[in-house]
């Protein structure tokens, strides 16, 4: 167990550990209404797949110039979109659920970009393909929480991709600015909530069922500020619950606090923090990359349901993992190389 645990630092451990933590709070809260919380929750799962996508994703990370990345990418890329052609409804494939595979697709375009940043000529051609096709994928699945993430986070890409980031101070920058966002979103979010007659905007924005559902979500979390109501409480209790449809709550942050309380919150709000600084650990960047990607993620997911999809959570932590992962001393050498006038 030491020789395992000599490979990894304090904040791997710290991550891990605050992991832990979310899982076994989540448990508490649901043992405190009488319920055992499954494996295949939502609460579980989640994190599981988030922790498996970061060590993925440190896995892959030396591998961007190869040849096989970007022509994975590319497929992946090009696999989100093509189901949703022939797909009608909100049940479009890959994922049957249309923000989602737009959730998805964002985190494939920001992996495109980390490949962009590594390579040149026809490789980054191909990978830029594959952000376009992302960016498509989010649009055709008309989702328009995911366009609105999509779009400054397509900008981010393209915009490191070509003017990569150099000095220290900028992922700093961009992690502040993503709390801010994330913040700003969440607060928004539980202030609709609150509120029986929604702004002009909102209205236009999100469909009548999210205003029962966050209402409901808003209430319950009200009654049971600290501690929460237990997960999967929600649906019970919800006016909307019967339909699968609409039994989550559409809003992380709203069902997080109903189901598990200020405590659960606090929880969340720390893996959120740990993102952003774990994406500010590589280069400058990669690291610009990531935390747009992490915080497009979290703030589609509070106004929709998306952190309970397993491909979601594992593309983000690839994201995370990869862009807060140091590139290797060849991989540099790699790109150097390539960037040579002798190579062009």
């Amino acid at each position: 167990m030491r020789r395992l645990l000599s490979h990894f630092g304090w904040p791997e451990r710290a991550a891990v550990l605050l992991l832990m933590v979310w899982v076994v709070w989540a448990g508490v809260a649901t043992a405190l209404v009488g319920r055992i919380l499954l494996p295949t929750s939502p609460y579980v799962v989640a994190p599981v797949a988030l922790a498996v996508g970061v060590v993925l994703g440190r896995l892959v990370a030396p591998q961007a110039s190869h040849r096989a990345t970007g022509l994975t990418l590319l497929a992946l890329s090009a696999l989100v979109l093509l189901p949703v052609l022939g797909s009608y409804g909100a049940a479009k494939a890959p994922l049957f659920y249309a923000n989602a595979n737009a959730a998805l697709a964002v985190q494939l375009m920001a992996l495109c970009g980390l490949v962009m940043v590594r390579t040149t000529g026809r490789q980054r051609a191909m990978v830029a393909v594959g952000a376009v096709l992302a960016l498509a994928a989010v649009a055709a699945n008309y989702s328009k929480a995911g366009f609105a993430v999509a779009v400054p986070a397509f900008v981010v890409v393209v915009a490191t991709a070509w003017w990569p980031a150099r000095r220290r101070w900028v992922p700093i920058v961009a992690a502040f600015v993503g709390l801010i966002t994330v913040t700003s979103a969440a607060m928004t979010i539980a202030a609709l909530a609150r509120h029986e007659g929604w702004p002009e905007w909102a209205l236009i924005a999100f469909d009548p069922a999210r205003q029962t559902m966050w209402q409901d979500a808003i209430g319950l979390w009200e009654r049971h500020p600290v501690l929460g109501a237990g997960t999967g409480t929600f649906q019970q209790v919800s006016r909307l619950g019967y339909d699968a449809d609409t039994a989550a709550a559409h809003s992380s942050v709203l069902q997080i606090g109903a189901e598990t309380g200020w405590v659960g919150v606090a929880l969340f709000a720390g893996i959120v923090i740990a993102g952003l600084a774990w994406a500010c650990r590589g280069t400058p960047e990669n690291a610009v990359i990531g935390v747009a990607a992490w915080s497009a993620l979290l703030v589609h997911s509070f106004a929709d349901h998306l952190l309970e999809f397993v491909p979601v959570m594992l593309a983000a932590g690839l994201v995370l993992g990869w862009s807060g992962s140091q590139p290797r001393a060849s991989a540099l050498l790699d790109v150097s190389v390539e960037q040579s006038p002798a190579t062009r």
